[in-house]
């Protein structure tokens, strides 16, 4: 019998062989790989021919395996990785410490705090957990702040710095031109990039670890005033003689200074650590505002009620007092 009717009939009888298989529920991969010899080459030429009129391959390939992942809600995620973090921040306030590392440890922390202190999140929690969930958050809290005043102390003060210097520098140049309204084209676009540059070294400092959220947000605002003020009139060497300009009365904008600094002031008193350096930077104008809801003249305008504006100078007043205090009693 010629040899390629001999190899034709044995594709035939492979063939069968492997249906055989598929109906018995057998894996046709592993008998074409397994048992006697003759039972090994019946089931590769089955296949062989099955290959040849494309309906299936020679090898076995990979086949996909569906996952069902089991989430878990934020909230439980950060209950589970506090107790460990907070190993970590009793080894860092003990040790010495490795800035970089601290602080990337330090914002994973804070993430899981603020988790923790959302109701909607904590809601999720049995309520036994939820318990457990605050006690931790309150510890980690206590810790962060800790291991955040052993930083400053190990990194020295932030006056060192090349950021804080390039902040320094900024103030003093656009600080004048602020207070007396009067400026050239020149300089008040001089005085915009360095600010723009202040802006860039607060935020350095910020990921450093020098300065906390409530730091960074009160110097950004400082410095938008700042730059408010230098463009509040047209340059000094401007031609043109004919503006409309809106005119905003002090004590609206002092309202709307203190309302927005009011959090930031409270979050930097709550976290009980401040730079005098940052606080030298930002207090006059604060006092300023202060100065402006407490005169008897300003309080008679219009369009915010009276009690508005004094309740705001109060909690400004209260809070700065209190940050004061923190100063005094390093």
């Amino acid at each position: 019998m010629p040899q390629r009717a001999m190899n034709l009939i044995l594709a035939v009888l492979g063939l069968l062989a492997v249906a055989g298989l598929l109906l018995a529920g057998a894996d046709i991969y592993r008998a074409a790989r397994t048992g006697p010899g003759w039972k090994r080459r019946l089931v590769t030429a089955g296949l062989f021919l099955l290959a040849m009129l494309g309906v299936t391959s020679c090898e076995k390939k990979d086949r996909p395996v569906c996952y069902r992942p089991m989430i878990l809600p934020p909230a439980r995620q950060s209950l589970e990785r506090l107790p460990q973090q907070l190993s970590l921040l009793d080894e860092f306030a003990r040790e010495s410490l490795r800035a970089d590392a601290v602080y990337k440890t330090l914002e994973a922390i804070e993430r899981d705090i603020a988790t923790l202190a959302d109701d909607r999140r904590l809601a999720e929690l049995p309520e036994a957990e939820r318990v457990q969930a605050t006690e931790l958050r309150d510890a980690a809290k206590a810790k962060v702040r800790e291991v955040r005043r052993r930083l400053r102390t190990l990194r020295g003060g932030i006056e060192e710095t090349n950021e804080w210097k390039a902040i320094a520098e900024a103030w003093k140049g656009a600080a004048p031109l602020a207070e007396s309204g009067r400026s050239t084209t020149a300089q008040r676009e001089f005085a915009k990039k360095k600010l723009k540059g202040a802006h860039q070294a607060v935020q350095r400092l910020a990921v450093l670890g020098l300065l906390t959220e409530a730091e960074m947000g009160l110097l950004v605002s400082e410095a938008e005033r700042l730059r408010k003020d230098i463009y509040r009139n047209p340059p000094t060497d401007c031609k043109v003689t004919c503006y409309d300009m809106e005119f905003i009365p002090p004590r609206l904008q002092s309202l709307e200074r203190l309302s927005q600094r009011l959090p930031l002031l409270k979050k930097l008193a709550a976290e009980g650590s401040v730079h005098p350096a940052v606080l030298e930077k930002i207090v006059p104008s604060i006092e300023a505002d202060l100065k402006t809801l407490s005169d008897e003249r300003s309080l008679k305008e219009a369009r915010t009620p009276r009690e508005v504006a004094e309740k705001l100078r109060r909690e400004a007043q209260a809070t700065l007092d209190e940050i004061r205090a923190l100063l005094k009693g390093k």
